[in-house]
């Protein structure tokens, strides 16, 4: 199932299909065909931790523009 990073829940696992940001980003990792999860988020939802195979970050939702395929468990 295909989504976008600002509706993608915590604790779901799943793989970067397209990434429109920055050279920042691309950097760390943030890839097509990397896995991702959020781990933790703030109260208001602005800020998330993200976990990824080359460490944890925080990001705002809004900085990353990325299309996800969500892993399937089960």
């Amino acid at each position: 199932m295909e989504v976008s990073f600002r509706n993608l829940k915590k604790n779901v696992p799943a793989i970067i299909s397209e990434c429109r940001c920055s050279q920042r980003f691309l950097e760390l990792g943030f890839l097509p065909g990397a896995e991702i999860k959020i781990i933790g988020e703030c109260l208001l939802g602005g800020t998330v931790i993200v976990e990824t195979k080359y460490g944890t970050f925080c990001a705002r939702r809004d900085e990353l523009d990325i299309d996800l395929n969500v892993i399937e468990e089960g």
